[in-house]
């Protein structure tokens, strides 16, 4: 408890200074289904990809409690950071079965790796990142324990965690299958084949009801959608395979980098352990680490393959919510190796910094002009942003820099001085954070100043009118680029509460909102509102 409690305050902390959401669409469609879940208001997506509502329906009753917009916003960041410090105890537990390491070690291994900057990034907005993980871990962990008794019972709990992950979001659909084959087959072993068919049948109306329920609130919230987050999106990118390889060294050089190479110790241990003879209870937890974790690693491989923006070309997001117990049992390598040969540790350490170096050289070549100019978003790679805060980075001194802070670990392994470690670890966790919290610090609450000019923006719109939004996805129209449109669309949908509002095209009329430097040579209209710190209005077109 000690430790949930501490991890939860410090990253309550780290987001101490939001106020509004700024990551777009992500956080606006939590608030918009949580809202809508609550009964409290509409919501419109305008038609962007769809979300999963797992998240939005454990924030829907914050609604229920206040109508104001900084205490939601809030209230969803202490939650977010609560589910933060849970998943830190589920992890302490995790490495007390997958490592050598004491008590006391296990508990401060688990909160260096959730006070890692992309743990502290992901409870710092308004996304399901923190119960992705806690989906993750306690699937893990109920898995671990039904290889040790297999019953029917426990095999629905594994099934229905992983059930709740894909609810959460549609990138544990995977847990479900790889989940569902463990325990299925292990009831089956050990029960007979009614108690497996019986898990079966669960396992399918589970996923069912998941699916139904996730239908029945995205028809309420999205008119028209993309489908850049189906199934079909995936097999289309899989028929790039040149894309998915530089995807792969480009996610595989962020695991390495934004870890110290703990990841690289930590794979290499579960490979290690996973190919050992005999059939020991060492051997079949790796196999089941690996067997949960690569498919999802796999899956951020390819979906993320084959895009422009620069934090795409390394993301890292969707592999920092799985990879903690890898982390976990790198750092019980790394603690526990002082009784290893000389020899095996550098053979081991060889075999990781070359891996990096292979990962680093691969995406120098084919990422380092892009990442040179940016990082795009930051919040996709905040595992990587201590190497550079300011943004733009030498892929290659990024991975000596790198290499130099692991060398502190190293040194600390090489002479067997585990508590030496342990404070050198913590240290560097708490320099990265710092580094992290500087690099995000721009631009936290940009729609917060809409918020704060509601009552006047409803004065100056005409009443029970819902508002039109126009995008303008031409350059000679408008200089305000689609992305931002779509956002500031957002921050007045959430500051204009009362209002419904609707994705408009080009014969709309009444009251739009839309890029303040569009103006209309055959429609009238009239602008009722022009916002005094972002390029937007609110004008009324005859029809």
């Amino acid at each position: 408890m000690l430790l949930g409690g501490l991890v939860s305050t410090l990253r309550c902390l780290f987001a101490v200074n939001r106020t509004f959401f700024n990551i777009s669409p992500d956080g606006p469609a939590m608030l918009g289904m949580a809202r809508w879940l609550s009964g409290t208001g509409s919501w419109d997506m305008l038609g962007t990809s769809e979300w999963r509502p797992g998240f939005p329906t454990l924030i829907a009753p914050v609604f229920w409690f206040t109508d104001d917009s900084q205490a939601v916003i809030r209230s969803v960041l202490v939650i977010n950071a609560a589910l933060g410090g849970t998943a830190a105890v589920v992890l302490a537990l995790l490495a007390r079965r997958l490592t050598d390491l004491s008590a006391a070690a296990c508990l401060a291994a688990a909160g260096a790796v959730s006070l890692l900057p992309p743990a502290l990034t992901a409870s710092a907005h308004l996304w399901s990142e923190p119960l992705v993980t806690l989906c993750f871990l306690v699937t893990m962990h109920l898995t671990l324990r039904f290889s040790d008794r297999p019953s029917p019972w426990l095999g629905t709990a594994c099934i229905g965690f992983a059930v709740l992950g894909s609810t959460v979001h549609g990138r544990l659909l995977p847990l479900i299958v790889v989940t569902g084959a463990i325990t299925i087959w292990g009831v089956y072993r050990a029960s007979g084949i009614r108690p497996a068919l019986s898990l079966v049948g669960i396992s399918a109306t589970l996923t069912l009801l998941s699916e139904l329920y996730t239908q029945w609130v995205s028809s309420h919230l999205w008119v028209t959608s993309s489908d850049t987050n189906s199934v079909g999106e995936v097999v289309r990118r899989l028929a790039d395979p040149a894309a998915v390889m530089r995807a792969i060294a480009g996610q595989t050089w962020y695991l390495f980098a934004s870890t110290a190479l703990l990841f690289g110790f930590g794979l290499l241990e579960l490979l290690s352990r996973a190919a050992q003879p005999g059939g020991g209870a060492s051997k079949r937890d790796s196999r089941v680490v690996l067997s949960l974790t690569v498919p999802l690693m796999a899956l951020s491989f390819v979906f993320v393959s084959d895009r422009a923006r620069p934090d795409q070309l390394i993301y890292g997001r969707y592999n920092d919510a799985v990879v903690w117990p890898v982390l976990v049992v790198g750092i019980g390598w790394l603690v526990t190796s002082s009784a290893l040969p000389a020899r095996a540790k550098a053979v081991r350490t060889g075999v990781v910094v070359a891996l990096f170096g292979i990962v680093s050289i691969a995406s120098a070549y084919w990422h380092g002009d892009a990442l040179s100019s940016g990082w795009g978003l930051r919040a996709m790679v905040a595992g990587v942003l201590p190497l550079s805060p300011s943004g733009g980075v030498d892929v290659l001194q990024a991975s000596l820099l790198c290499l130099l802070l692991s060398s502190v670990l190293g040194l600390c392994l090489l002479f067997g001085q585990a508590r030496i470690l342990t404070v050198a670890g913590l240290c560097i966790v708490g320099f990265a954070g710092l580094r992290t919290l500087v690099a995000l610090g721009d631009g936290l609450n940009t729609g917060q100043d809409i918020v704060a000019n509601a009552d006047r923006i409803e004065a100056a719109a005409p009443t029970h009118q819902p508002i039109g939004v126009l995008f303008i996805d031409n350059p000679a129209l408008s200089s305000v680029p689609p992305a931002q449109q779509l956002a500031i669309a957002y921050y007045y949908q959430w500051a204009l509460a009362d209002r419904s509002f609707y994705e408009a095209d080009s014969t709309v009329s009444g009251l739009v909102l839309i890029p303040a430097d569009v103006g209309f040579a055959d429609r009238q209209f009239e602008t009722v509102w022009e916002d005094p710190g972002l390029p937007v209005k609110l004008a009324v077109l005859d029809g």
